[in-house]
């Protein structure tokens, strides 16, 4: 006979996230609506070299946020994760950007950083003179000259700034993950945060009283049958239930 049990989600149905994690849905969507933000600005900049995992972060707080029901427990994993990933990176690429030597971390805001550069002329290269009268120079050999180059302008500067404030948005976003992932453990009774709210639960065969490995089951102790005193029927017959009478039969192969 099979006992119906209340409380239970059937297959296929995830646990509504507790209390302690629905209180981190407005800091989940102030993340989301920042990492889109610094996504549309490093386009702009052309720093777009973090914008994958701009967009990675930011759906996954966004859904976190405004479909909690169903990926707040459920993301809690991959954005954890990917927050911790994204802050690795964004060291790597901070410390790239002040260690270059050109421009350097003196030229960090700076909007012109010009300097001359000695560049190789090929033998046939075509200049204009800038004095007086332009007219084309054609080098008869393999002539070094001096090149104005100047990479930085308001757009690099928009780039590094975009670059700092992912820098310190992955920094707010590990810790908005730490914090769910502690609340997440609390609520579960001490077990495994990433397997569910109620982790700390373990169902029937998973170590409990009556599981394959108990008494009386398979791979357990001995089985010992409990008996009902002479004159009464024994627990757990059901009604019209008839014991064996008689003797015994032996049958012989032949």
């Amino acid at each position: 006979m099979v006992l119906p049990m209340g409380g239970q989600d059937g297959p296929g149905q995830s646990q509504p996230p507790p209390p302690e994690l629905l209180r981190f849905k407005p800091a989940l969507f102030a993340l989301a609506m920042c990492y889109f933000v610094l996504l549309i600005l490093g386009m702009t900049s052309g720093q777009s070299s973090n914008a994958l995992s701009y967009i990675f972060v930011g759906l996954v707080t966004l859904f976190m946020s405004v479909r909690a029901d169903q990926c707040m427990s459920q993301c809690l994993l991959p954005f954890l994760l990917w927050t911790v990933m994204n802050l690795f990176l964004d060291v790597i690429g901070l410390i790239t950007v002040l260690a270059r030597p050109y421009p350097s971390a003196a030229y960090f805001f700076a909007e012109n950083c010009a300097m001359n550069r000695t560049l190789l002329a090929p033998a046939g290269t075509v200049v204009q003179t800038m004095t007086g009268n332009i007219t084309d120079y054609r080098f008869k050999q393999d002539t070094k000259v001096q090149a104005e180059v100047n990479p930085c302008s308001g757009f690099y500067v928009l780039g590094n700034v975009v670059l700092l404030l992912g820098f310190a948005l992955d920094i707010i976003a590990c810790v908005v993950a730490r914090k769910m992932f502690n609340s997440m453990q609390s609520a579960g009774g001490g077990g495994n945060p990433l397997l569910g709210a109620f982790g700390g639960d373990q169902g029937p065969g998973l170590g409990g009283g009556g599981g394959g490995g108990g008494g009386g089951g398979p791979g357990g102790g001995p089985t010992q049958e409990m008996s009902s005193p002479p004159g009464q029927p024994q627990a757990g017959r059901g009604p019209g239930f008839q014991p064996f009478q008689g003797s015994g039969h032996t049958l012989n192969a032949h």
